[in-house]
């Protein structure tokens, strides 16, 4: 019973040394019960206890070898056997990155861009967008002529002011071609220019350039006739951009987080 006790153990815990044990005690005991003349019993237990220690022994010297096999794979430069990857779980793409005006507002993907008198026009969706650059001459007379466009088109002009570097901008104009904005914007004349190329002529206008993206609807002369700013909603998506700026354009737009005061141009005389 000893052998067969010391075996059983030696494939729990004590691989290897409980075999050799089990061995020892097998022939010990079979020893033991030969002298015995009868008197003693259990040969074929400590036959079975004594083959158990030797399955003990066989099985610890075959995964030596096989455990000296693997690290001699992968010490002398061998690859490891493939396995399968473990599941990772992304996490929830937060915004999708904001993308600048121009490649917000790509010609291919929205109807085209073209010259309108020396500004770039941009078709996204119903909105007209037209960006006015320095070189074309006087902000003055770049917006007379939008105003006349307009007129014409009967569109609503608003000056879209923004920075190159603004976030904000950004995410206004990845919102445009959304279909709460298109409405929005239904017959809306949209200049958009870069405070920092116009602005003296921003402000000699009145234009308010401390809060980008800002929004002025201009009237006769293009004198500003309102003016709001990314102040008045959250996240800059069309969800929260599109209900601001539908009650503005049509002059609906009355309670406010940032009331706009007005200003009086260098050409104005005060009643």
């Amino acid at each position: 019973m000893g052998s067969i006790g010391t075996s059983i153990a030696g494939f729990v815990c004590f691989w290897g040394l409980g075999g050799v044990v089990a061995i020892a005690l097998g022939f010990a005991a079979k020893s033991a019960i030969e002298r015995s003349e009868g008197r003693l019993t259990g040969g074929r237990l400590a036959t079975l206890g004594i083959a158990l220690g030797a399955l003990n022994v066989v099985v610890t010297g075959l995964a030596f070898v096989a455990l000296a096999m693997w690290d001699f794979r992968f010490t002398s430069g061998g690859s490891a056997p493939a396995t399968t990857p473990s599941v990772v779980f992304a996490p929830p793409p937060a915004t999708a990155p904001s993308p600048t005006p121009s490649a917000a507002l790509s010609p291919a993907e929205h109807g085209g861009a073209s010259r309108e008198h020396g500004a770039i026009a941009t078709t996204v969706g119903a909105i007209r967008l037209i960006d006015l650059a320095p070189e074309d001459g006087l902000l003055q007379k770049q917006l007379d002529a939008e105003l006349a466009s307009a007129e014409h088109d009967h569109e609503r002009l608003v000056l879209w002011t923004i920075r190159r570097d603004c976030k904000p901008c950004d995410g206004v104009a990845a919102a445009l071609p959304d279909r709460r904005m298109q409405r929005a914007l239904t017959k809306v004349r949209l200049v958009r220019v870069d405070v920092r190329d116009f602005a003296l002529e921003l402000e000699r206008l009145r234009v308010p350039m401390g809060s980008v993206p800002g929004f002025s609807l201009l009237g006769p002369e293009s004198r500003v006739v309102d003016y709001v700013h990314g102040g008045e909603w959250d996240d800059d998506i069309a969800a929260n951009i599109a209900p601001v700026l539908s009650e503005f354009v049509r002059g609906r737009y009355q309670k406010r987080r940032h009331p706009w005061r007005g200003g009086r141009r260098d050409d104005e005389t005060p009643l």
